[in-house]
């Protein structure tokens, strides 16, 4: 289905991955997939792709950065997060 939505994907080199390592990226998929709040990221989809050999988790895409990117961006400036912002 085509549609106008933006996502991220985040892309996970199965290859050199121990059985553990494996294992916790599949765990990591059923927890994002358990997941319902307004306040993190949903998860879309994942999908295998041969060409790489990656699992690729579909998620919503959210403007603007992640959390530790907002909290650098403060440090550096040497400024306090307005708590708007926060919430």
């Amino acid at each position: 289905k085509v549609t106008k939505e933006l996502f991220a994907m985040k892309k996970v080199s199965l290859t050199n991955l121990n059985d553990q390592e494996k294992t916790n990226t599949l765990n990591e998929i059923r927890f994002l997939a358990s997941l319902h709040s307004p306040y993190i990221v949903s998860y879309k989809g994942a999908f295998y792709d041969n060409t790489s050999k990656s699992l690729c988790i579909i998620m919503e895409y959210v403007d603007g950065g992640d959390l530790l990117g907002k909290v650098r961006e403060y440090k550096d400036r040497k400024a306090q997060m307005p708590e708007d912002l926060i919430w």
